[in-house]
C-alpha cells in the first residue's frame, strides 16, 4: 500500500511541471463558458491593414526608428558587412548566445534555416512558427516575400549592442528610450530590428458587459528563472498580498519555475475571461510582455507597468491614450483614482481593440515582416549577388569559408579601391606588423634582453670587485696589475668539470746522490686541479683579465690563493697565465661599458614603437569597428595599457623583503591589484552590457590583458613558495592559501557591487543627456502629468518615486 502511494506522488512530482506547461500553451484561444463573454471578428470603423500603405503608420513609428542607426553609416552595408557578423557570432559570441540565433534564407517564397546543433529547443520552435506562418499566407493570399538572408535571434533579449554589429539582428523585443530618440541621441542600446511574435496567434476581438464587469486590476501570469528575482511580477504580487492591495488587485502567479522566488500558486484563467475584468494589468516578463496584444483586443482598460521594454508595435501606443501606466509603489492610488472615470476608459478601450484589429493580426503581423524585409534588404548593395551564391544547404561552415575566400581575392587591393567592408590598412603593412608582433618583437626583445643583463651582470661584478683588490694589492705592496692571459685558457677552460688531471710523479725533483727523492709512503698524490678561469676586472673604463698573481687557485679538493712570488698554498705546479684578452670579449668592451644605456635605448625604442603603431592603428580602426565588431582594437588597448601594469610591477617588487616573515608584500599586492582590476573591468562589461560604447568596452579589455596581465605574475609567485617549502612548510601554505583567497574574496565583493552602482560608476555622457531632454512623453521616465483620454477629459497618473 506504501509502495503504492510512493509510486503515485513520484507520478505526480514528475508530470506537474508537464501539466502546468499544457495548461500554460492553452490559455489562450481556449473554450470558454461564460455566456457574457462575446467573441467577435469584425470591428466598426476599422479594417485589418492588407498592404503596405495600410501598414504605413506602424512603419513609421517602428521600423524607421530601427533603421536609422543603419541608415547613418553613410555607405551601403555589403554581403562582407554580414559574412563578418557570421565570423564574429561563430568565434567570438559566447555558446548560449549563439544557440538562440537561426541564419534564415528566403528564396522564391520558400523560407530555409540553419541553427546551430545545440541551439535551443524552444528557439528554433518559434523560428519554425514563423516559418509556417510566412508559407501559409504565401499559398492563402499570395504574399509575395523579397529574396533576403538574414539572422534571426529567437530570445527574448536583444543580443546586439549598439556600434557592434556589422549586419543588423532580427530579434523580438528591446529596450527604447522615446526622449533620447526625440532629442537626436540613439533611442537604444541595441540596433537590432524588431520582428513580430507569430507563435501567439489571438486574432478575435472580445467583449463583457461593461456594467458587469468586476472593479479590480486583475493579472494572471507565470514566473521563469530567467526573470529577476525582484521583477515587476514578484512585486505586483507583493503589493496585492497586502492589505491595501487586497481591495483593489486580484494578482496570482499560476506557474512558478524560479528558485528563489517562493509564491503561492493559483489555477490560471483562459485569456478570454480576462475580459470579466475592469482594469488588465501589464507587467513585463523576461522583457516585453506578449500578453500585452491580447489585453488590447479586450473591451476593458489596460494598465501597463512603467517600463522601456518594447514589442515591435510598442511605439505607436500613447500613455493616457492607449493604456494608463504605473508601477508598484503607486499601483493601489491609480487604480483607485480610475473609479468613477468609465466613459474614458470605455473610450480608451474602443481605442485599443480599433488598433489591435487593424494592426495586430497574423496576416499584418507577416505583412510587417515582409516590408521590413524588404528595406533591410534595401540597406545591402550586394544582396542578390550574394544570394546567388549561396547553396540550398547552406550552413554556417559555408558562410565563414566563403568570407575567407572574399578576403583572400582582394589580397593586394589599394586602400581606396577596398570593398567597404573590408578593414582599412594595406594588407601588406597589416602583414609586416603582424610578423613583426608574432616572431620579430619576441625575438629581438630575448636576443636584446640577454645580452643586456649578460653585460649589466659583468658590469655590476666587476665594479664592485676592483676597489677591494686595488686595496689588498695596496696592502701587500704587490706590483700593478698587468694583463698577461692567452687564448689558450678560454679553450682549456671547455675541459672543466669531470676530467681528472695526471699527478705530478713523472717531474719529482732529484735527491741526494743523484737519485730521486724518496716519497714517503704515508704520502697522497696530489689531488687534481682545474683549468684556470678567467677574471675580469674594469681599469681605466677597459675590461681587462686580472693576472694570475691576484686570481683565486681553485682546485678540485680545496681553494689556494696564488702567492706574490708564483709558489702556492696548495701544491703542485700551476698552468701558465693566459697573455692577451679572448677576442670574443675584446669585440664586446665597448658594449659592456655602458649596459644601462643600451638597456634604457632597447625598452625606448621598443616602446615607443608600440606605442606609435598601436595609436596609429586604434585611429585607423575606428571606423572599421563595425565591420569587424572592433576586436582588433583591443589588441591596441591591451598593448597601449600594458607598459603601466609592468612599471606598477616592477615599482611593487621593491616590496619583497620589506618585512621578515612568509608573507611576500610585492608579490602579493601585484597579483591582488591585478585580480581586482579584472574582476572590476569583467563586471562592467558583465553588468552593464548594452550600455557600454564601443571604446569603453575595448578599454576595459585592455585593462584586462594589458595591465592586469604585466602586473600580475604567477613564475614570481611559485618559486616564492617553493623557498619558502624549503624552508618552512607551514609558511608555504600560509602563503598559498592567503595569495589564493584574498583574491577570491574580493572578486566575490566586486560582482556583488548592485548594478545601480556600477551604472552610476560607469555613467555615460548620452545618458546624461538624454536625462536632461526627458519630457513626460516617455513612460519610463514619468512626472507629473495630465494625459488626455479624450477632448473633454484628462486622467492623471501620479508620479513613480524619485
Amino acid at each position: 500500500m506504501f509502495l503504492g502511494r510512493l509510486f503515485v506522488a513520484l507520478l505526480l512530482l514528475a508530470t506537474t511541471p508537464q501539466t502546468l506547461a499544457i495548461l500554460h500553451t492553452e490559455l489562450f484561444n481556449s473554450s470558454i463558458n461564460d455566456p457574457l463573454v462575446t467573441l467577435r471578428n469584425e470591428c466598426p470603423g476599422a479594417q485589418r491593414a492588407t498592404t503596405e500603405a495600410d501598414l504605413e503608420p506602424l512603419l513609421r513609428d517602428n521600423l524607421e526608428p530601427d533603421l536609422r542607426p543603419w541608415r547613418q553609416l553613410g555607405r551601403p552595408l555589403t554581403r562582407l558587412d554580414l559574412l563578418n557578423f557570421l565570423h564574429e557570432i561563430d568565434s567570438h559570441w559566447l555558446e548560449y548566445r549563439r544557440n538562440f540565433l537561426a541564419v534564415v534564407v528566403i528564396r522564391n517564397n520558400v523560407m530555409r534555416w540553419w541553427a546551430y546543433p545545440n541551439a535551443r529547443g524552444w528557439c528554433t520552435r518559434r523560428v519554425k512558427f514563423i516559418a509556417e506562418q510566412f508559407h501559409g499566407f504565401v499559398a492563402s493570399v499570395g504574399l509575395r516575400f523579397p529574396d533576403v538572408v538574414y539572422v534571426m535571434n529567437a530570445y527574448d533579449k536583444p543580443l546586439c549592442e549598439r556600434g557592434n554589429c556589422s549586419a543588423p539582428l532580427f530579434t523580438f523585443d528591446k529596450r527604447w528610450n522615446a526622449s533620447a530618440y526625440a532629442a537626436g541621441l540613439p533611442g537604444s542600446a541595441h540596433d537590432d530590428i524588431l520582428h513580430p511574435v507569430m507563435n501567439h496567434p489571438f486574432e478575435q476581438l472580445i467583449d463583457y458587459p461593461w456594467d458587469k464587469k468586476i472593479e479590480r486590476g486583475f493579472m494572471r501570469v507565470g514566473i521563469y528563472g530567467a526573470m529577476a528575482a525582484n521583477c515587476s511580477r514578484v512585486l505586483m504580487y507583493k503589493v496585492a498580498q497586502s492589505r491595501a492591495g487586497q481591495e483593489v488587485l486580484d494578482v496570482g502567479i499560476y506557474q512558478n519555475r524560479h528558485w528563489k522566488v517562493k509564491v503561492k500558486t493559483v489555477p490560471p484563467v483562459p485569456m478570454e475571461l480576462h475580459t470579466r475584468w475592469k482594469y488588465l494589468i501589464n507587467t513585463d516578463g523576461q522583457s516585453a510582455s506578449w500578453r500585452l496584444a491580447k489585453l488590447l483586443a479586450m473591451n476593458s482598460a489596460v494598465l501597463k507597468y512603467r517600463s522601456d521594454a518594447i514589442e515591435y508595435y510598442y511605439r505607436s501606443l500613447r500613455e493616457g491614450e492607449n493604456y494608463v501606466s504605473f508601477d508598484h509603489t503607486d499601483v493601489v492610488e491609480v487604480i483607485k483614482g480610475l473609479k468613477g472615470r468609465d466613459a474614458e476608459l470605455k473610450t480608451m478601450a474602443a481605442r485599443n481593440q480599433a488598433f489591435a484589429f487593424r494592426y495586430l493580426s497574423q496576416l499584418s503581423r507577416t505583412l510587417y515582416a515582409k516590408v521590413s524585409f524588404e528595406r533591410y534588404k534595401g540597406l545591402f548593395s550586394d544582396m542578390d549577388e550574394f544570394l546567388h551564391e549561396i547553396p540550398q544547404d547552406f550552413s554556417m561552415s559555408w558562410f565563414l569559408q566563403h568570407r575567407a575566400r572574399l578576403i583572400a581575392a582582394s589580397t593586394g587591393v589599394g586602400l581606396g579601391s577596398m570593398p567597404p567592408g573590408m578593414l582599412r590598412g594595406t594588407h601588406w603593412v597589416q602583414g609586416l606588423w603582424a610578423i613583426y608582433l608574432g616572431i620579430s618583437g619576441p625575438l629581438l626583445a630575448l636576443v636584446l634582453g640577454q645580452h643586456a643583463a649578460l653585460a649589466a651582470a659583468a658590469f655590476w661584478t666587476t665594479a664592485d670587485q676592483v676597489p677591494s683588490r686595488l686595496q689588498e694589492t695596496k696592502m701587500s705592496g704587490r706590483p700593478e696589475p698587468v694583463p698577461e692571459l692567452a687564448d689558450s685558457a678560454m679553450e682549456s677552460s671547455a675541459a672543466m668539470g669531470t676530467e681528472a688531471v695526471e699527478t705530478a710523479a713523472a717531474a719529482a725533483p732529484v735527491g741526494v746522490g743523484g737519485g730521486p727523492a724518496a716519497t714517503p709512503s704515508s704520502a697522497t698524490p696530489t689531488p687534481p686541479s682545474l683549468p684556470a678561469a678567467i677574471v675580469l676586472e674594469m681599469m681605466d673604463r677597459e675590461l681587462r683579465p686580472v693576472p694570475a698573481a691576484t686570481q683565486p687557485y681553485v682546485t678540485a679538493t680545496s681553494t689556494t690563493i696564488t702567492a706574490a712570488n708564483g709558489s702556492t698554498s696548495g701544491g703542485g705546479p700551476r698552468p701558465s697565465p693566459p697573455s692577451s684578452l679572448p677576442s670574443r670579449l675584446r669585440s664586446s668592451a665597448a658594449l659592456v661599458l655602458r649596459p644601462d644605456v643600451l638597456v634604457d635605448l632597447a625598452a625606448a625604442a621598443s616602446l615607443l614603437t608600440l606605442t606609435g603603431v598601436s595609436l596609429a592603428y586604434v585611429y585607423l580602426d575606428r571606423e572599421s569597428a563595425a565591420a569587424s565588431r572592433g576586436y582588433r582594437r583591443y589588441w591596441w588597448f591591451s598593448i597601449l595599457l600594458g607598459p603601466s601594469g609592468c612599471f606598477l610591477r616592477w615599482y611593487l617588487s621593491h616590496l619583497n623583503g620589506w618585512r621578515d616573515g612568509w608573507l611576500q608584500y610585492g608579490t602579493f599586492a601585484a597579483n591582488v591589484l591585478g585580480c581586482a582590476l579584472v574582476f572590476a573591468c569583467e563586471a562592467l562589461l558583465f553588468r552593464l552590457e548594452g550600455s557600454l560604447g564601443e571604446v569603453q568596452r575595448m578599454a576595459l579589455q585592455g585593462l584586462m590583458v594589458g595591465t592586469a596581465g604585466c602586473l600580475t605574475t604567477v613564475s614570481t609567485y611559485v618559486v616564492e613558495i617553493q623557498k619558502l617549502a624549503l624552508s618552512s612548510l607551514p609558511a608555504a601554505y600560509k602563503y598559498f592559501l592567503t595569495s589564493t583567497l584574498v583574491p577570491v574574496a574580493l572578486g566575490l565583493l566586486v560582482y556583488g557591487v548592485p548594478r545601480e552602482a556600477l551604472r552610476y560608476m560607469a555613467g555615460r555622457q548620452s545618458m546624461a543627456i538624454a536625462m536632461v531632454q526627458l519630457t513626460y512623453d516617455d513612460p519610463l521616465y514619468q512626472g507629473p502629468s495630465m494625459k488626455r483620454l479624450t477632448d473633454g477629459a484628462t486622467i492623471t497618473s501620479p508620479p513613480p518615486p524619485a
